[in-house]
Parts: structure tokens; sequence; C-alpha cells
């Protein structure tokens, strides 16, 4: 049952959910630099922006509360959807590693 149904269901929920966290986190990152360019992080060493920026703006977004300031609502339950489907996918991930290391009881 695990090799038949659950590793698909597991790899299939962790590369579809990777792929629409991206998404959604570069969607919400173009919003706020257009909007509310006073929440964007400070560049690290130097560089305007590197590659990894719209990833780690979210966290910082999420902890300081400060995606809370963007006022229509539509753009506030992205934020939430786009945590909700981060967490998702690290549990998918970590499923299947647990799985995989006979940690888990199928």
């Amino acid at each position: 049952m695990f090799l038949d149904f659950v590793v698909p269901t597991l790899i299939c929920m962790s590369l579809f959910g990777e792929l629409t966290y991206v998404c959604l986190a570069r969607l919400l990152y173009e919003h706020v630099s257009r909007h509310y360019a006073d929440m964007l992080p400070e560049p690290i060493n130097g560089e305007d922006r590197d590659v990894f920026t719209f990833l780690r703006s979210q966290r910082e977004w999420y902890v300081s509360g400060h995606y809370e300031r963007v006022q229509e609502r539509w753009w506030q339950r992205i934020f939430r959807l786009n945590r909700v489907v981060g967490w998702l996918t690290v549990g998918s991930i970590l499923l299947l590693f647990l799985g995989f290391m006979k940690l888990l009881p199928f």
C-alpha cells in the first residue's frame, strides 16, 4: 500500500506544493514591491535582489505581521493560503522521508 498509493501521492503533493508555493510567493512579492515598497527586505551583501529574496521575505512578513498591512482581503487570503501550502509541502516531504526511513507504521 505504501509504495502503490502513499509514495506517489506524497511525491505529487511535494512537487505541486513547491511549485505552487514559489509561484504564489513571487506573485505576492511583486504586489508588495509595487504597492508597499517599505515592506521589502534590506539588500544582503549589497545585492539589490537575489534569487531567493521573494522566498525570504515571505517569512519576514509572517514573523513581523507586516502582511496584515495589506488592505485588500484578497491579498491577505493569498498570504495565508501561501503559508498553508508551504506547511503542507513540508509535511508531505517529511512524511516521505519518514516512510523511507521505516519510521511510519505502514
